[in-house]
């Protein structure tokens, strides 16, 4: 569907699926586009989720979904 509001998003994508649930969308660092765990009730929340993302970007707190990460290595990581 064309974006038909004349504006648009600087960061990430956000559409309403044909289950009136919304899909979050961007492209992480590595250059991947990747969609949100799950779907959202309300475009707000998909939004405050897409702006929660680029913040971890910004930041340096992101890390990527797909790796793999061993428990021990996890539980010993420092907080």
């Amino acid at each position: 569907m064309a974006n038909t509001k004349g504006k648009r998003r600087r960061f990430g994508a956000v559409r309403k699926l044909p289950s009136n649930r919304f899909q979050a969308r961007y492209q992480g660092p590595d250059g991947l586009l990747r969609s949100a765990p799950e779907r959202f009730p309300s475009q707000t929340d998909a939004d405050r989720w897409l702006l929660r993302k680029e913040a971890e970007i910004l930041d340096g707190r992101w890390e990527n979904p797909d790796d793999k990460i061993f428990f021990g290595v996890y539980a010993d990581r420092p907080r």
